[in-house]
């Protein structure tokens, strides 16, 4: 029985001193294999694999390429491409604001003091009975706004002489982005502020100036103020001489601006009048229309 215990395991004798130094020799390896003291498992014995690096290092490497962290998917459930932008949610409950209709569909028109289109269509205006001051009839505001029909909607609208407002409100109903009054009448003003209000036209949206034409013009140009188009339609009998040296040079219009000259159809404008240049004459009825543009 003490040989056996003596033995090696080929056999040989084991002496006593052979002992010490075995024991020593497995402590020594012990301490060389700290993945065997922290519960780590060898690379080389995993997978078959063999020659790896071994240890808590190995065991890192090995997690890493074997089993990588999952990747989070996008919010919604669904699975996105590189590159590929998310998709919003649809917002359930949430619809498009109706156009509000201030007069039912298929109204005729029948009167001068109604809107000819686009969003008030048919709606009719107030306008107090002044002197010397007229509305321009449909006819004639059509045949106008049909030929500045790609000018004025998202533009800037400068009505002149404006009456009762009718043509600041043809401009907004078609969709300009500000619709300016000037008139020098208190009362026509007054009226002017009621049809904003029938059709709700917000403040920012459509402005009142009560005003005379010169002076407003004088005080616009030094403020550098500017619109994309001018609608001019004074009294026939009126000084247009001295409206066109604020007018003339170009100041208040803006890039690609153009202006409307209402008149008497016997009158006529020379072609050049300072840096405007006349692009179109129309006549409807009793009425003259002259288009002026800036010279390119």
């Amino acid at each position: 029985m003490n040989n056996r215990r003596n033995r090696d395991e080929d056999g040989s004798p084991q002496s006593s001193e052979d002992k010490k130094e075995k024991k020593s020799n497995e402590s020594y390896d012990a301490l060389r294999q700290p993945s065997d003291i922290l519960g780590y498992r060898d690379r080389s014995t995993r997978g078959g694999q063999t020659g790896s690096p071994s240890g808590m290092f190995a065991r890192r490497e090995n997690f890493n390429r074997e089993q990588p962290y999952p990747q989070r998917r996008p919010s919604g459930g669904q699975r996105r491409t590189a590159g590929a932008r998310p998709q919003a949610r649809p917002q359930e409950g949430k619809k498009k604001k109706a156009r509000k209709i201030f007069v039912p569909a298929g109204t005729k028109i029948v009167s001068d003091l109604q809107i000819t289109d686009g969003n008030f269509r048919a709606v009719t205006l107030e306008a107090a009975l002044v002197p010397n001051i007229s509305v321009t009839p449909r006819a004639v505001r059509e045949t106008a706004l049909k030929l500045l029909a790609k000018k004025i909607p998202g533009k800037r609208v400068l009505d002149l002489s404006a009456g009762c407002g009718i043509y600041t409100m043809e401009a907004i109903s078609r969709g300009a982005l500000i619709g300016s009054a000037v008139e020098k009448s208190a009362r026509m003003c007054a009226s002017i502020k009621k049809n904003f209000a029938k059709c709700e036209v917000k403040e920012g949206h459509g402005e009142v100036f009560e005003e005379e034409l010169a002076p407003f013009l004088k005080r616009m140009v030094k403020r550098k103020r500017k619109w994309d188009v001018i609608l001019l339609h004074p009294p026939f009998d009126s000084d247009y001489e001295d409206l066109f040296r604020f007018i003339g040079p170009g100041a208040l219009l803006g890039k690609g601006g153009i202006i409307m000259i209402q008149h008497h159809p016997d009158r006529t404008f020379p072609e050049f009048i300072g840096a405007l240049k006349r692009v179109k004459v129309v006549t409807e009825g009793s009425f003259g229309l002259s288009f002026f543009a800036k010279k390119s």
